[in-house]
């Protein structure tokens, strides 16, 4: 299973020493949608797989965190966010999403990083 951290500044402070993305969840108690994410969607081999390889994961109580929610712009829940090592919102996805959904999302993310990485080697 996805080992979620439940505080945005460690897990901000965990991607900047692994140079790797956040990916947050934002969830509250009463979200059905939210519940059934959990339950399929980051439950699933794959998309465990590729969080756990390449992401920080967060996940955040949106009625514990309001401004924090608000600050990141969230409309609805779920929301799945990708944020850079420098706080760039680079990812917003509002609403349920399935486990092939997400994992699309990931593999999008997951290709950026090896191409900004061979972009970083071939331009020393």
């Amino acid at each position: 299973s996805i080992n979620w951290e439940a505080s945005f500044d460690r897990g901000l402070e965990q991607a900047r020493e692994t140079g790797r993305p956040i990916l947050v969840r934002v969830t509250a108690d009463w979200c059905g949608y939210c519940k059934q994410m959990k339950r399929e969607t980051f439950a699933h081999p794959g998309v465990i797989r590729d969080i756990d390889s390449s992401f920080v994961a967060v996940s955040l109580d949106a009625d514990a965190n309001p401004e924090l929610v608000k600050q990141m712009g969230v409309q609805s829940l779920p929301c799945t966010l990708v944020i850079s090592t420098d706080l760039r919102i680079v990812d917003r996805e509002q609403g349920f999403r399935s486990a092939n959904q997400l994992g699309t999302v990931l593999q999008r993310h997951l290709r950026r990083a090896e191409l900004q990485k061979d972009t970083l080697v071939a331009g020393r």
